[in-house]
């Protein structure tokens, strides 16, 4: 982690760009198995553009409490509120689309809430099958939550 306010010279190999985020930020982006944006060329050779939303949250420090804010271009919004506990994020969108929630932790979440509702924890059997939960990844230093919603609360308790 970088502490802002102060220049820094990275490392930039083509291969691996860096990109720098702020802490307690929201970010969205599409599913790595997009091939092609050009859904009008593509015809259904291609992989393109779905309705899902993957939206990566970056996670502040301990110490400290957060707030962070996106809207997409449909109009969709997301935002998270964090503190030393827990991370909550919210997201409105007219439309009922899947989502996934991918949290930045360092260990497993005590927790995690959906709408008030305990998410299933799920094994690697329920997320290839795009079930409705979450999971930890160890190596990663994620937590992963799946679910389909238009409007949504969901709040992660750290340990």
């Amino acid at each position: 982690m970088l502490e802002g306010e102060r220049l820094v010279t990275v490392s930039a190999p083509l291969h691996q760009i860096p990109i720098l985020v702020r802490a307690g930020s929201i970010i969205p982006f599409a599913s790595p198995d997009i091939e092609t944006l050009a859904a009008d060329l593509a015809g259904t050779q291609y992989k393109t553009l779905d309705n899902g939303l993957i939206w990566r949250v970056f996670a502040s420090s301990a110490l400290s409490a957060s707030k962070g804010s996106f809207t997409v271009y449909d109009g969709t919004k997301a935002s998270t509120e964090q503190d030393s506990s827990r991370i909550l994020v919210k997201g409105e969108s007219s439309t009922i689309r899947h989502y996934e929630i991918v949290v930045n932790l360092e260990q497993p979440p005590r927790e995690v809430l959906l709408a008030g509702k305990r998410l299933e924890k799920l094994d690697d059997s329920g997320y290839h099958a795009d079930r409705t939960g979450w999971w930890f990844d160890p190596d990663a230093k994620t937590m992963n939550a799946l679910f389909l919603a238009s409007d949504f609360a969901l709040e992660v308790t750290k340990h």
